[in-house]
């Protein structure tokens, strides 16, 4: 199984563009060479691992990549365009290439621009909707005590407020002084004030 071949990829998805597909299978083997130059490096599923079809074993010896931040968000933005819309795969890659876009404390992420990130937030918004319409979700989903929030609830000390269930409340938290309910700031107070 070659996972560079044009045969493996139209064989097992819905390809929206082939000339995306081939600049996708030329980036990657043009992206074959030593990446000790760069001080740092990001390693890249060829064909993601969300997509792989569950009869296919693809092992990580062929299917990852060393590739350089840029050529790895190059790698995303061109995966975003191989796929049919409105397929699990289109949503998949369209969530991932969002995500790489998204900073956090622990990792500064990829700087673009404007235009691309209202195209992006867009296709995530249609993706997201994508995905919660068509989840079969169990009808006890959420319910009783598989939701996380049962049995517990908001208690202050005056200061403070803490989501407790009413065992953590009873054996440690009643003796500090807690009672039930949330304790919220003056601004929130006039906010809600003023919208009566």
């Amino acid at each position: 199984m070659n996972i560079l071949s044009e045969e493996f990829w139209i064989n097992n998805y819905n390809i929206k563009s082939i000339h995306n597909l081939k600049r996708l299978l030329n980036f990657y083997k043009s992206c074959n060479y030593d990446h000790s130059i760069f001080n740092y490096t990001e390693r890249h599923h060829m064909v993601p691992l969300s997509i792989i079809p569950k009869d296919i074993c693809i092992s990580d010896k062929i299917n990852l990549i060393v590739l350089s931040a840029r050529e790895h968000f190059i790698a995303h933005l061109i995966l975003s365009k191989v796929f049919q819309n409105n397929t699990i795969e289109y949503h998949k890659m369209n969530t991932a290439l969002f995500r790489m876009c998204q900073s956090n404390e622990r990792q500064e992420r990829y700087i673009i621009s404007s235009r691309l990130y209202e195209k992006l937030k867009i296709k995530f918004g249609e993706s997201i909707s994508y995905s919660n319409h068509n989840r079969k979700l169990p009808d006890d989903y959420m319910k009783g005590n598989k939701n996380p929030a049962y049995g517990r609830h908001w208690y202050n000390n005056g200061s403070e407020n803490k989501f407790l269930s009413d065992e953590d409340y009873e054996n440690e938290f009643r003796n500090l002084g807690f009672v039930r309910g949330m304790l919220r700031s003056k601004k929130h107070n006039e906010k809600i004030g003023n919208s009566l």
